[in-house]
């Protein structure tokens, strides 16, 4: 029995006394089920508990994959983002397969978000949570005691789909790829509008360096690969917040579009895939593109 897959979840009022009797409890019982002696079983990385979690994230589920194809390397973490009503244990699962061909650390943080629709909060909550992360993966492999590779991947829906694509905007040198499927919102790269007016967050950089503490960084950014996924019938205007139509379009097909053409416009590798007859949703087609995608870039950037 190779317990190196299973599930580790922290929780924000989690007891590092009471998760380390649980999780030496697990252990044998697993051991003793399975019959494996405690000589042979292999090492498990501990529960996460030494972070203090945000208000807004209510826990982190890391699984270390079943092997790791790129046997030497320190595996590459997947960082998987859910929608709004979702939770990271759920959106993670239906990654673990492709996680364990790929040899992938998932990192699915559960998270309760505020409202989209309305700009200024989602600049404070995505500032937040953008830092958040940040450290939350520069601690993974002292918290888990595994190496894991610095540059991760980044996999989200909706709402998930803009924090991914924002942290790679703050944290270019901390991305390999980004698979951002069906966003409501997306943050230019540009500090300045058509006008020369500032475009500042949440709709464009013009304000990084307070808004985020990042400086925008235009050069590093060329680095990530981007794939943007959206259904040709997710087209409805009431489904997305307003102040944004006039930079991206007033519904999530033509904001895709929008920011695929402005990441080009920066040379930036951009693709944008479009599926025939799907509403707002993450089809199973949907998710196998942006899987395909990421292990693509992952292999090249191996």
């Amino acid at each position: 029995m190779n317990i190196q897959g299973l599930w580790f979840t922290h929780h924000s009022s989690f007891s590092p006394k009471i998760g380390s009797v649980l999780l030496r409890s697990l252990v044998l019982a697993l051991l003793l089920v399975f019959g494996c002696a405690s000589a042979a079983a292999p090492r498990t990385p501990p529960m996460l508990f030494s972070s203090a979690l945000p208000s807004r994230v209510s826990s982190v589920l890391v699984r270390f994959p079943q092997s790791n194809p790129t046997a030497g390397q320190p595996p590459r973490v997947l960082v998987a983002l859910h929608g709004i009503g979702g939770d990271g244990a759920t959106f993670a699962r239906d990654l673990a397969a492709a996680a364990d061909q790929n040899g992938w650390v998932l990192v699915a943080p559960t998270i309760a978000y505020g409202d989209w629709m309305h700009p200024a909060q989602v600049a404070n909550e995505d500032a937040a949570l953008i830092n958040w992360l940040s450290a939350y993966l520069a601690q993974l492999q002292t918290q888990t005691d595994r190496p894991v590779d610095p540059e991760v991947l980044l996999l989200g829906f909706s709402r998930g789909a803009q924090l991914a694509h924002r942290f790679a905007e703050a944290y270019p040198d901390r991305v390999v790829a980004v698979a951002a499927v069906s966003a409501g919102s997306y943050t230019l790269p540009q500090t300045t509008a058509a006008d020369g007016a500032l475009l500042a967050f949440p709709f464009g950089v013009g304000d990084f360096p307070a808004a985020v503490g990042q400086a925008f960084r235009p050069a590093e950014l060329r680095s990530v690969h981007f794939w943007v996924g959206v259904g040709n019938n997710d087209t409805n205007p009431a489904d997305v917040p307003r102040q944004f139509d006039s930079y991206l379009g007033d519904d999530r097909l033509d904001r895709a579009q929008a920011f695929v053409a402005a990441l080009r416009t920066l040379e930036v590798s951009a693709q944008l895939a479009i599926f025939p007859n799907v509403p707002h949703a993450l089809t199973p087609d949907m998710q196998r593109a942006a899987v395909g995608f990421l292990a693509d870039q992952s292999a090249s950037a191996t």
